[in-house]
């Protein structure tokens, strides 16, 4: 019989991805049982987090995203290494591994106490705040530094893009240096075109987000409901977004990108920020008469 862990919640956070079953069943084949809940299509990514300290009533929780498939010990693993730590360390975690990028996430074990102190706020990194927020007060985080399973995400034409969008937009509010990864991020995007049309569009739309949107955590429905009007903008349809090669002045463009990309004053009329977003309209738009401010408005409701 497997032992029963009445001490921990596992929560499973959820936007209907597809590869919510095959998360659910990984749990069922865990070797322990424990109590599993739900947080189910809540926006944006703080009030999903948030959601498990609010509801969770054992010492300790699990935060499982629907797109993790976890190894049969996982749960395990975690469970009777935190109980193993001391006071000061509020969390430990094992890395997932995704096919073709390697490293990718973590699954995390977090101590409830915690969270009678801190909560998960409305910012672009969400757990990074927490981390940073711990420091203050000595507390820390263990890396079990083994693989306790995948991550495996789905990919589709919108997923494509909005990852891209994400990562330029968490790189920026971190105030890494687009050179570390952003600018060949570019270079690559173009140089693939057509198959990357949907990165490219992610990049220049990440790189022109305000300042208002760039502090905010993700909201997948916000950008959902923005990316269908950001298509009626463009007078493109969601499903068929091609870049028109031709059309990249390659070096006007990477210019464009860092002057945007490294600009954090949320000005609307900022004369770089307007040519990227002229840029983008010629190279994927339909709209003979688009206005370049109108997109930038677009982006930052």
């Amino acid at each position: 019989m497997k032992p029963h862990f009445d001490n921990i919640t596992v929560f499973i956070i959820s936007i209907g991805e597809d590869t919510t079953e095959e998360c659910e069943e990984a749990l069922k084949a865990q070797d322990c049982t424990f109590t599993i809940k739900y947080i189910k299509d809540t926006y944006p990514m703080s009030a999903a987090f948030q959601r498990m300290p609010d509801e969770c009533d054992t010492k300790y929780f699990i935060q499982v995203d629907s797109d993790m498939i976890l190894k049969s010990h996982a749960v395990q693993t975690l469970y009777n290494e935190i109980k193993k730590t001391p006071f000061m360390t509020y969390m430990v975690f094992g890395q997932l591994y995704e096919k073709g990028v390697g490293d990718s996430g973590a699954v995390k074990c977090w101590k409830r106490w915690l969270f009678n102190y801190l909560s998960f706020r409305d910012l672009r990194a969400v757990d990074r705040d927490v981390y940073r927020r711990t420091k203050w007060f000595g507390l820390r985080y263990k890396n079990l530094r083994n693989s306790l399973g995948l991550h495996q995400a789905r990919e589709t034409d919108f997923t494509r893009y909005l990852k891209t969008k994400s990562d330029v937009e968490k790189r920026r509010y971190l105030r890494i240096t687009p050179y570390r990864h952003d600018m060949k991020l570019l270079e690559t995007s173009v140089h693939n075109l057509p198959a990357t049309s949907y990165e490219l569009l992610g990049a220049l739309f990440g790189a022109l987000t305000s300042k208002e949107r760039l502090l905010r955590s993700k909201d997948f429905r916000l950008e959902n409901e923005r990316y269908e009007d950001l298509c009626r903008f463009l007078l493109i349809d969601r499903g068929s977004v091609s870049a028109r090669d031709r059309a990249i002045d390659k070096e006007r463009l990477t210019k464009l990108f860092y002057g945007s990309y490294i600009d954090r004053s949320g000005d609307h009329t900022n004369i770089t920020r307007l040519a990227l977003a002229k840029t983008a309209i010629s190279i994927f738009g339909n709209n003979g008469t688009a206005d370049s401010s109108e997109l930038i408005k677009i982006l930052a409701r």
